[in-house]
């Protein structure tokens, strides 16, 4: 559901609700941009252009693109312990392996530029922090009992 920051009179009197911008929507719009044209090609003018807003108004909810690409990997590190999770659900050992490996795999393919991402040195703690908190769950599947 979208929330709408304000409304713009356009010509005629037609009211047009804009839509609202976070944080996270913009992240999550970046992350899309670099599925399609690759981490190393996206632009803040680009993220600005898909969420219909001007490149200044982005600036009112990230500092710049180093923010942007920051949000993008703890985004896909998050998407990425979800999906591999789901994928060794109920399955131990080698099994469980071949399943993560195959979901992550496929996370790679589906979402290059997010997954691009996610495997680039962290610039900062916070990046760091969220890593090593998603990769404790997923390494327990491998794990043998005592």
């Amino acid at each position: 559901m979208l929330t709408y920051s304000y409304a713009k009179s356009r010509p005629g009197g037609l009211v047009v609700p804009r839509a609202g911008l976070t944080p996270d929507r913009i992240v999550a719009e970046a992350g899309a941009v670099a599925d399609d044209v690759g981490l190393d090609r996206l632009t803040l003018a680009a993220v600005a252009q898909r969420c219909g807003v001007s490149l200044p108004g982005l600036y009112k909810h990230v500092s710049g693109m180093e923010d942007v690409r920051r949000g993008i990997a703890i985004a896909a590190v998050r998407d990425l312990t979800s999906v591999t999770a789901a994928a060794a659900a109920g399955l131990s050992g080698r099994a469980a392996m071949h399943a993560v490996s195959a979901a992550y795999r496929a996370y790679a393919h589906q979402h290059p530029g997010r997954y691009a991402a996610s495997v680039m040195a962290p610039g900062q703690r916070s990046s760091t922090t969220a890593l090593k908190c998603r990769r404790k769950p997923i390494a327990s599947r491998f794990s043998r009992p005592p």
